[in-house]
């Protein structure tokens, strides 16, 4: 069972945040422990496994990069421990944004928003009319390639806030 039907939904980039949520809340008073405490065992971890489900399930969905990694997962489009290579242009952009962490943190942040400012707003329409039943083998590797770039981009981000901290 995949986490949208879980919780009866469609597959897609843009859920409905709040009837996600309420569904959430829903299973989790519905499988919460404290509610099979007199029942048997098998009862017992029934109710932790579906526990367990929900919260990852709503931890992935809740989330929209984790969410788009999951339908890219669900898709074929993205499997674990793939290795993934990135354009030369913006592998360079990630090696100049990397040395100015270490120069100027203030300036470094200010890049790096524009950078996932801009990535956003090119992926955009293809996020809008993500229909995962229909989605274009095109489109596929475009979405593949922005998740990539995000998750590079986000380690620069922590790499960052690690500096910053210091």
């Amino acid at each position: 069972m995949t986490f949208f039907e879980f919780y009866d939904l469609e597959p897609a980039y843009k859920v409905d945040e709040l009837e996600l949520k309420k569904k959430f809340l829903a299973f989790s008073r519905r499988f919460h422990p404290d509610h099979f405490a007199l029942g048997s065992q098998e009862e017992q971890d029934l109710a932790d496994e579906q526990s367990a489900f929900n919260n990852k399930a709503y931890r992935v969905l809740s989330q929209p990069d984790r969410r788009l990694r999951y339908l890219l997962e669900l898709k074929g489009v993205v499997q674990d421990e793939e290795i993934y290579t990135l354009d030369q242009e913006f592998l360079m952009d990630m090696l100049d944004l990397n040395d100015l962490v270490e120069e100027d943190a203030t300036a470094a942040t200010h890049n790096l928003d524009q950078l996932e400012a801009d990535l956003f707003e090119s992926i955009s329409p293809v996020l809008e009319r993500y229909d995962h039943q229909t989605i274009s083998d095109e489109d596929q590797t475009l979405l593949k390639d922005y998740h990539y770039k995000k998750r590079y981009i986000l380690r620069i981000r922590e790499n960052l806030n690690k500096f910053a901290a210091r």
